[in-house]
């Protein structure tokens, strides 16, 4: 290249190897000889390297095909040679069309070998981990599902930041360690801001690592688990903070308790657990709730917390709302909280029912489908009757062609979501107690539990 002999040698690791395709029917060869596929595996010091590259007969490289995509956290690259290429150079671009089933097995003795090398690669990386003493997770067999894939994902990590865990002085190799153990235990999602933040790790490597949890089922199993973990100790941490005497005598609803429900929707039903609240239907709600009721949108705006003018924290029943946005209808959900020692009854039924005749039937929320909640600890006896009908599930109170009234106490809604993941904890193994379920919570919310028991 510009007069210099390019040498590679540095750059291999190891020694090309050739395979023969010869899997392949002599009439799809056109009776051409059998392809050769040549393997060369390179050295981290190579940048972004083709999965595949077309050749003639003799090494030539004609173009990179468009499948497999590469795996840049082991960079390898497969030549296949084939004296059938140079036959029609105008149809290279669509070789995965008329030569489909030559690059399907280039495709799948590429990948294999793929699959092999970062297997080694993993185990090397991993055994020096163990060895310096700084792998943060139990080497022999363990029983817990959870932590064995967290384990398992954890090492496919490392061969990306196998630079900040092999690199550097020991003590900062194993807060490394340590920071990637607890963004896998937390939620992947925040594995990027580590690697990127705290690790320093350069944006090809990141997109590396991104690459490897897209091809990997494990950042998903990673994510359920997690997920069906944070909600566990949600329900048991809801109903220790709503019926326990201690923390209720401690826990402040409008500032503490409901944003912990604001962010899980889920608690009412697994359709709601995207939605999204609707700012454009705050004013409309604002018109039909009474005065004493504060919005969900007025506790976000301010910061969570909500003052009287003594500057003492105020006893205001809250309303979430939340909408799922279909092609054909807008399905929206309303929830009143109302307070523990607040017995739901004749009262408060009435007062929901308003709101549901009220934004039912308000032009400015156009067509849609409704669904209001009213939860509170216990339910008065004078409400019995409609809570307990006989056509329908217990607590459907009302059913309306475009809204539907349901009465609940934390107690049933509680037992409802836990029923919901029965089946992904026993999976999991997840035995938790409500002590250990609070404390998880408290370390993840601490602003929304009392203040005297964050350090319990």
């Amino acid at each position: 290249m510009n007069g210099f002999a390019l040498d590679p040698v540095g750059l291999i690791e190891g020694e090309p190897f050739d395979v023969a395709l010869d899997q392949l029917p002599a009439g799809q060869l056109g009776g051409h000889e059998v392809p050769k596929l040549t393997i060369v595996d390179w050295t981290d010091r190579m940048g972004r390297v083709p999965a595949l590259m077309l050749c003639n007969e003799n090494g030539m490289a004609l173009v990179a095909a468009d499948r497999p995509k590469a795996n840049p956290a082991v960079k390898s690259t497969g030549y296949l040679c084939w004296s059938g290429f140079v036959d029609s150079p105008a149809d290279l671009a669509l070789a995965h069309v008329h030569h489909h089933d030559l690059l399907e097995e280039a495709t799948r003795v590429y990948e294999e070998h793929v699959r092999e090398r970062l297997g080694a690669t993993t185990a090397t990386v991993v055994a020096r981990i163990q060895a310096d003493g700084i792998y943060p997770y139990p080497t022999d067999r363990v029983d817990d599902p959870i932590l064995s894939v967290e384990r398992d994902m954890f090492d496919l990590v490392a061969v990306t930041a196998r630079g900040t865990l092999t690199g550097g002085n020991r003590q900062q190799r194993e807060m490394n360690s340590r920071l990637i153990k607890l963004a896998l235990e937390e939620r992947s999602e925040s594995l990027d801001t580590v690697l990127a933040a705290t690790l320093e790790m350069s944006h090809e490597e990141r997109d590396q690592l991104a690459y490897m949890l897209r091809q990997s089922s494990l950042g998903h199993i990673v994510g359920a688990a997690t997920e069906v973990t944070q909600r566990v100790d949600l329900i048991l941490a809801l109903r220790q903070a709503i019926y326990g005497s201690d923390m209720r005598r401690r826990m402040r609803e409008v500032d503490q308790l409901h944003p912990l429900v604001k962010d899980n929707a889920w608690l009412f039903g697994e359709g709601w657990r995207l939605s999204r609240s609707e700012p454009g239907l705050t004013t409309v709600l604002r018109d039909v709730l009474r005065d004493d009721v504060l919005l969900e949108a007025d506790l976000i705006a301010s910061g969570g917390r909500v003052l009287r003018d003594n500057g003492r924290v105020g006893r205001l029943d809250l309303v979430l709302q939340r909408t799922i946005h279909t092609p054909d209808l807008q399905h929206r959900l309303v929830i009143e909280l109302k307070r523990p020692k607040v017995a739901l009854g004749d009262k408060e039924l009435r007062q929901v029912r308003s709101y549901a005749r009220a934004l039912s039937k308000n032009a400015a929320t156009g067509r849609g489908k409704w669904t209001f909640w009213l939860v509170g600890a216990s339910i008065s006896e004078e409400i019995e009757d409609e809570v307990n009908q006989t056509d329908r599930e217990w607590g459907h109170v009302t059913k309306q062609a475009d809204y539907d009234i349901y009465v609940t106490q934390w107690g049933r809604l509680l037992d409802d979501a836990a029923k919901r993941l029965e089946f992904y904890r026993e999976q999991l193994r997840y035995d938790i107690s409500q002590e250990e379920a609070v404390a998880r919570v408290r370390e993840r919310h601490s602003a929304l539990l009392p203040e005297e028991q964050r350090s319990a």
